[in-house]
């Protein structure tokens, strides 16, 4: 048996015995250095047992509470770990591998020790969509199940529920400080506790329901804007303040949000509850993201879900040569495959090609692909192809995002603001909103000031879902009644008025900007090429939204144009898991099998990551190049916008910008894509000022090019020089992520 190592009895013995060897006044330094070093290794044996949740916990109460410390799991059954054929993990990873059985024993009870590697998926994959507002996380099994995973609810006796399936992105601080030193001192399955650090579910609930700023100040919200953003964000646990670099910054070995996120991930999937150890990942993406914010969130989940797997795996190469995370595809394009077979192409499409396109309307975001799927005959390897031709997105349009502009309106709104400084109350401003030019005194930054624009925004839900009107809606005043924090973190109860037309209008104008864009990027998809018939394929959750079907609907009416066959040739599918899918599904002569794994409009992103997986059925291209240039850069004239630098032009490849005989100039940039629709209101437009060494002739220019997705390079040259990488003045990097 193992080595009494958790125990006091130990320490005791050997105390004891050094004390024995003095009072017989023995010389024996062998001995006594023995029996000493004994003694620091079963201190050090306790102290590890005191840091590991250990303490006052019994050997067999601590086992059976492991998965339930660490994530927030299910306790296990003594039962399980007292029987030969069961046993635990961590007792296997503690043993020396002498025992054929190891085990730990307190009194006359044996835990035994399970070796993990009995316990690999060898054929599973997991496929993990990494939200903006929630991320969703499934695996399928060598039976070709598929299992949805839920995270940091504990609520695995409860009905089966799809919203809990869709985790949200957060992650709240207790202790923070104490769980890294935890984090770091093993390599697999380390000693964390839930309460030191806490994700998804349990966090979200926290910053909804919390009014107090400790609270609030406590929670990142925004794990994946902060990723994907280009900002360094500062956080308060319970005990400390702590600053973090922006993503980007940093080496290998700094342990981010998203790495500790995923570390949750790996545990939900790799524990003693489910007694299943999975080796393989794989994580789609926004179309949006460049290539090193890609590869750095890649990077982040490998180290998390390792960190949850047993050291006996870790340390076991032949095993951990199968342990893969690997980023394949977007996010839209994998949602494309889902549509394709749920709607039952695989089956209908014969010779001809099914031209698709992706309206991927989040939470947070909203991205689109366009491109062709087509049946393969004669291929030993593949029945079907995908070839994405075009994709794009709009990084402010989503759901929780529209919620937020109504929250602020309401709040900013001149039946409201007077009332609101009165009594000292602030909002926070939304992204891609711009500081006001009147009431800019009433926006802050503040944890408070946020969770008030999150309580509003809760409040007015019912308009945005066209639901029932909540309890603290007073229909006949037209007021909302809701509690927010003042500047001095004071909770009042307020009466907001609230415009529910004005707000409804707002909506339309925001999705009909997106569908505006969509529709844009669908003629220049389809541009010289022979399309019969255009589906289009509605996803996300807030494409559940009445006022999306409306625009969608609105705006087939508007591409008419006197061509009747228009109607017939774009086809617009509702998003999966609605009553109006099934009845399409149905149509279409597909069998949905509720025994089985139904994706939906949100779920249907990691479903479809594993239709595409390397080894299935689909053929792809997967490509690791660059995603486009993300900005619209530049000039005004006249009132107009006039683009010179966007997603169609190359990178590296010089543009005249402006005759370089000023040394003050301005550069104009937006990531709003509709500004390039015709007879559109310019919005969202900013300048940087970019100072030159000299005034030039007026023969010599300011040339620009793109050289990232977020980065430009301007220059002074004359048109002979920059044909031959020559200039006046050497080029300057701008980065428009920091502007």
């Amino acid at each position: 048996m193992l080595d009494k190592k958790f125990g006091y009895e130990m320490l005791i013995t050997k105390l004891y015995q050094v004390l024995l060897l003095k009072i017989s006044g023995k010389k024996n330094g062998y001995e006594t250095n023995r029996i000493q070093d004994e003694i620091k290794r079963a201190v050090g044996n306790i102290t590890e047992r005191e840091n590991c949740f250990m303490n006052d916990i019994k050997i067999k109460e601590y086992y059976k509470k492991s998965e339930y410390k660490r994530a927030n799991l299910n306790e296990l059954l003594e039962s399980e770990l007292t029987d030969i054929n069961g046993g635990h993990w961590d007792v296997f990873d503690n043993s020396k591998g002498s025992e054929s059985v190891p085990f730990v024993q307190e009194e006359n009870i044996k835990v035994y020790g399970r070796n993990p590697e009995n316990d690999v998926e060898k054929s599973a994959i997991v496929a993990i969509d990494f939200g903006t507002k929630s991320t969703v996380a499934i695996y399928r099994d060598n039976a070709e199940t598929i299992y949805p995973l839920e995270i940091g609810s504990n609520s695995a006796n409860e009905n089966y529920k799809e919203k809990n399936f869709e985790n949200p992105t957060m992650i709240e601080f207790g202790d923070f400080e104490k769980f890294l030193r935890l984090y770091k001192e093993k390599e697999g399955r380390p000693y964390t506790e839930w309460n030191d650090l806490q994700v998804s579910h349990h966090a979200q609930n926290d910053f909804v329901n919390s009014n107090k700023p400790e609270v609030l100040n406590s929670i990142l919200s925004d794990v994946k804007q902060w990723a994907s953003g280009n900002r360094k964000i500062n956080i308060k646990d319970r005990r400390n303040e702590y600053s973090i670099k922006k993503f980007l910054e940093g080496s290998e070995d700094d342990i981010t949000p998203v790495e500790l996120y995923a570390y949750y991930i790996g545990l939900n999937l790799n524990n003693m509850c489910n007694k299943k150890i999975f080796l393989r990942y794989i994580l789609s993406y926004p179309v949006t993201y460049e290539k090193a914010i890609r590869e750095k969130i890649r990077l982040c989940f490998e180290k998390g879900i390792k960190k949850s797997l047993p050291v006996t795996i870790l340390n076991n190469e032949k095993i951990m040569k199968k342990f893969s995370v690997k980023n394949f595809n977007s996010e839209p394009f994998c949602y494309a495959a889902t549509a394709l077979e749920q709607y039952n192409f695989f089956n209908k499409v014969k010779d001809e090609e099914v031209f698709y396109g992706i309206f991927d309307f989040g939470g947070g975001t909203t991205d689109f692909d366009f491109g062709i799927f087509r049946k393969l005959e004669g291929d030993d390897r593949y029945s079907y192809e995908m070839e994405s031709i075009s994709s794009d997105g709009n990084k402010y349009l989503g759901g929780e995002n529209i919620l937020s502009t109504l929250a602020y309106e309401t709040f900013m709104s001149e039946e409201n603001i007077e009332n609101l400084r009165k009594s000292n109350f602030q909002i926070y401003l939304p992204l891609n909103e711009k500081t006001p030019l009147k009431n800019y005194d009433m926006i802050n930054e503040t944890k408070e000031v946020k969770s008030n624009l999150i309580k509003i925004a809760e409040g007015l839900r019912f308009i945005w879902e066209n639901s029932d009107m909540p309890d603290n809606y007073n229909d006949d005043l037209g007021e909302l009644s809701i509690n927010l924090l003042d500047k001095f973190s004071n909770q009042t109860t307020v009466n907001l008025i609230v415009d529910i037309d004005r707000l409804k209008n707002r909506i339309r104008e925001m999705i009909k900007n997106g569908v505006d864009v969509f529709f844009a990027n669908l003629s220049s998809a389809i541009k010289n090429k022979m399309v019969n018939e255009i589906n289009i394929f509605l996803a996300g959750n807030s494409s559940k939204s009445e006022y999306v079907k409306e625009i969608f609907e609105a705006k087939k009416l508007e591409m008419l144009d006197g061509n009747e066959k228009f109607n017939e040739k774009v086809k617009i599918f509702p998003p999966l898991g609605t009553e109006e899918a099934e009845e399409k599904q149905r149509e279409m002569g597909y069998v949905i099998d509720r025994n089985k794994f139904i994706p939906n409009g949100k779920t249907g992103v990691a479903y479809g990551s594993i239709l595409l997986r390397k080894n299935g059925e689909i053929k792809t291209d997967i490509s690791a190049e660059e995603v486009p240039f993300n900005y619209i850069v530049g000039r005004k004239r006249k009132g107009e916008f006039k683009d010179i630098l966007n997603k169609e032009v190359g990178y590296d490849e010089w543009k005249k910008y402006i005759v370089a005989n000023e040394i003050e100039n301005e550069i104009y940039f937006t990531d709003d894509y509709s500004n390039l629709l015709k007879d559109s209101e310019l919005k969202n437009i900013k300048t940087i000022m970019i100072d030159l060494d000299d005034e030039y002739d007026d023969d010599e220019f300011i040339y620009i090019r793109s050289i990232s997705p977020n980065k430009i390079e301007y220059c002074v040259s004359n048109s002979e020089k920059i044909k031959k990488e020559e200039y006046i003045e050497e080029p300057k990097v701008i980065d428009l992520s920091n502007e």
